[in-house]
């Protein structure tokens, strides 16, 4: 199993369950020397290296193996592929705990407009349609696998 860090479209529990068939156990957690943006095609949320700043997020410790993959291909396909790394970082949970945790982060700075996500809004105003795409587009990928 592995560790991820979560912040954006993961934490909402729709996603989830379309992407993996299930709902991750989140628990709340910080990655320090990154900072938040917008990829600038689309409504995304990404990290990006801060060494300054840390992000809010959460930690799910219990991806399989065949759930990396599915997020591998959701982070690489569409509007955002070739957009993101995968890489091992330290992260913090609520007690203090240091982990390590796999996360997908930017990977080119130039594609990213420097702009705070508003999980509020988009839950509002975007969330919904993005629920269509995904719904259309990775629904059942999981029995794909």
């Amino acid at each position: 199993m592995f560790s991820l860090f979560i912040y954006g479209n993961l934490q909402f529990t729709q996603v989830q369950q379309i992407l993996l068939g299930r709902t991750l156990d989140l628990e709340p957690a910080t990655i320090p020397g990154f900072t938040t943006g917008m990829l600038k095609t689309t409504n995304i949320p990404v990290i990006i290296q801060d060494k300054k700043r840390s992000v809010q997020g959460f930690i799910a410790r219990d991806i399989q193996p065949s759930e990396l993959i599915i997020l591998n291909q959701f982070h690489d396909s569409g509007p955002v592929t070739g957009s993101f790394n995968v890489s091992e970082q330290l992260v913090v949970n609520q007690k203090g705990q240091i982990m390590h945790a796999k996360i997908y982060s930017a990977k080119h700075q130039t594609e990213i407009i420097m702009k705070e996500w508003d999980k509020k809004q988009y839950e509002k105003k975007i969330l919904p349609s993005y629920l269509q795409h995904l719904q259309k587009n990775y629904g059942g990928i999981k029995n794909e696998i």
